[in-house]
C-alpha cells in the first residue's frame, strides 16, 4: 500500500503529514465447494470457519480422522473459539457445503454436503434423501449466502469490511456479531433447516449444558441432485475441550472367513487402521438373536482373528463383522 501524501494548508509552509491507510483483512478465502463450519450461541457471536475444500473428505483415506482445532491452514484457535464463546455449553454447530453453479471436483451443480446429528453417539443416523435440482439449489442459495459467495452479505462481505484481527477476522476464520445481517443466524435463521429450505431434520447439532464430559457427534451427507439416499461420508465429533475432528468412513471388511481348530473357532477379517470392530454370532439365521462375542477389536490395516472358544462343539454358528461408524 502506498502512503498518501497530504500538503498542508497551515502558516507552516511545505510542512508534509503522511498518512496510511488503516489495515484491511483480505476477504474471507471461500471458493466454490468449500465446507463451511458455523458455530453460534444464543446472545452470542457466529464463528464461522471455512474448513477446507470438500474434496477432501470425499478423497480422504477411509477410517482416518481428520482434526480441525488447531493453528494450521483451515484450522480454528481454541482463542478464537473462547473470543466467540465463554462457554461450549449449548452451542449450536453444523458443517455445510454446496456446488454452486460451475460443477468442481467432478460434482453436479446443486450438490449439498450437511451434517445429521445423532441422538446415540454409537448409533448412525438415517441418510437424508437428495431433492430436486431446483429445491436443492434454493438450499445452496442460502448456504452460500452464508459464506458470502456471490452474494452482497455473508462472511466474505462482512470480513472485506473489517480491520484484520487475527482472532477474528482471517482468511478462514470470521466472527460475526449475532445481530449483524451477515451472520449465520441472520441468514438461516435458528431452527436448523437453512431458512426453513431444509425439512428432512435439523442439520445443526446442540452441546448439553453442562457440557463437560462426553461429546456430541453428526454424521456427514453427500446429496446430489435427484439421486435418493444420500452418501455417508464419516462423522464430525466435537468435544469439551472444543476440538473438533471428523472420522472418515470406514470401508466394510472384503476378506473374512472361519478356521475350525477344535474346540475353537477362529474368525478372520480385514480391518483398517483404527477402526473399531465387534464380532457378532448366532446359531439361528432365522429366529435367533445376534450377540456380541467380542467388542471394540482396533483394526491395523491387516487381518484381524478373533477366537470364539469351545464354538466347534456346536451344531451350527453364524457369525458377523459389525464396523463401529
Amino acid at each position: 500500500m502506498k502512503p498518501h501524501i497530504l500538503f498542508s494548508s497551515g502558516f507552516v509552509a511545505g510542512a508534509l503529514l503522511l498518512g496510511v491507510q488503516p489495515l484491511r483483512a483480505a476477504p474471507f478465502n471461500y471458493n466454490n465447494g468449500d465446507v463451511l463450519l458455523v458455530f453460534w450461541q444464543a446472545g452470542q457471536p457466529n464463528l464461522e470457519v471455512d474448513i477446507g475444500p470438500v474434496s477432501q473428505f470425499i478423497g480422504a483415506t477411509p477410517g482416518s480422522i481428520i482434526t480441525f482445532t488447531g493453528s494450521g491452514a483451515n484450522q480454528f484457535s481454541l482463542t478464537q473459539l473462547n473470543a466467540a464463546f465463554t462457554s461450549y455449553a449449548s452451542v449450536n454447530w453444523a458443517v455445510i457445503s454446496d456446488v454452486r453453479g460451475a460443477s468442481v471436483y467432478g460434482l453436479p451443480a446443486n450438490t449439498l454436503f450437511l451434517t445429521n446429528p445423532r441422538s446415540n453417539l454409537s448409533t448412525l443416523t438415517s441418510p437424508y434423501t437428495s431433492l430436486s435440482t431446483f429445491q436443492q439449489g434454493s438450499i445452496g442459495s442460502i448456504i452460500s449466502t452464508v459464506a458470502g459467495y456471490l452474494s452482497a452479505e455473508g462472511a466474505i462481505p462482512w470480513s472485506s469490511g473489517q480491520p484484520a484481527n487475527a482472532i477474528s477476522n482471517t482468511a478462514n476464520v470470521v466472527i460475526i456479531p449475532s445481530g449483524d445481517s451477515s451472520s449465520y443466524v441472520s441468514i438461516a435463521g435458528t431452527a436448523g433447516s437453512l431458512a426453513g429450505n431444509f425439512n428432512e431434520g435439523d442439520i445443526e447439532n446442540q452441546t448439553p449444558s453442562p457440557f463437560t464430559s462426553g461429546s456430541t457427534r453428526s454424521d456427514f451427507y453427500e446429496l446430489e441432485p435427484n439421486t435418493g439416499a444420500g452418501v455417508y461420508l464419516g462423522y464430525f465429533e466435537f468435544d469439551p475441550n472444543g476440538t473438533l475432528t471428523f472420522r472418515v468412513s470406514p470401508t466394510l471388511p472384503t476378506a473374512y472367513n472361519v478356521q475350525i481348530n477344535k474346540p475353537d473357532v477362529a474368525v478372520n477379517f480385514s480391518s483398517e487402521n483404527n477402526v473399531l470392530y465387534d464380532v457378532q454370532a448366532t446359531s439361528n439365521l432365522v429366529s435367533g438373536s445376534w450377540s456380541t462375542i467380542a467388542s471394540n477389536l482396533t483394526g491395523n490395516g491387516g487381518t484381524l482373528t478373533f477366537t470364539d472358544s469351545g464354538a466347534a462343539n456346536q451344531s451350527q454358528r453364524f457369525y458377523r463383522i459389525h464396523v463401529q461408524f
